[in-house]
């Protein structure tokens, strides 16, 4: 007759039990952080070029879910002059951001003809972009991190400067965009 041994082994939790959707929103959270940070680290970046007032700026690709062109908006009544309204993108609803308004950017600003579609924190946000530029692959030298007394208004929600040849394109933190707008 044989007999079997039970070993059982138990692991430390790595992290406090959180109820389902609080550990979900915890992990987005650290997500996006962790995503901003290692931009920085990068050797080669992936960014989507767009136009918003006369200004060029660019988010990082991998937040980046599509590319749509403007589309008919709901307006809310009581939403803030910087939510243009809401949309249901394939059954979730969407805030859209006019980016010249949130960022407080002077200039001509022309129709908004397109939409990019970011992930934030598991959510879905619109930016109103008047012209998608290029997509633009660079190295990471080419960019200069920390730039807030540089680039001016809206700096809290710039992650860096581009050099682009002569010009200089300014990288959005798409996560404080989102909280930004969450506060609103």
């Amino acid at each position: 007759i044989r007999t079997a041994r039970l070993i059982a082994f138990t692991f430390p939790d790595p992290a406090p039990a959180l109820p389902p959707d609080e550990a979900r929103e915890s992990a987005d959270v650290e997500d996006a952080a962790a995503l901003e940070a290692s931009l920085a680290e990068a050797r080669e970046l992936k960014l989507v070029g767009f136009t918003v007032a006369g200004q060029e700026l660019a988010v990082p690709i991998a937040q980046v879910q599509e590319v749509l062109r403007a589309m008919p908006l709901t307006r809310l009544p009581a939403a803030p002059a910087h939510i243009a309204g809401v949309t249901n993108l394939r059954g979730r609803v969407a805030p859209m951001v006019d980016l010249a308004r949130i960022m407080d950017l002077c200039g001509d600003c022309a129709q908004q003809r397109f939409v990019i579609v970011c992930r934030c924190r598991g959510m879905l946000v619109g930016l109103l972009v008047e012209a998608i530029s290029t997509m633009h692959q660079a190295s990471g030298d080419d960019v200069e991190w920390g730039v807030e007394a540089r680039v001016g208004v809206a700096s809290d929600m710039v992650l860096g400067l581009l050099k682009a040849g002569e010009r200089l394109v300014k990288i959005l933190s798409v996560d404080s965009l989102f909280q930004k707008v969450l506060k609103s």
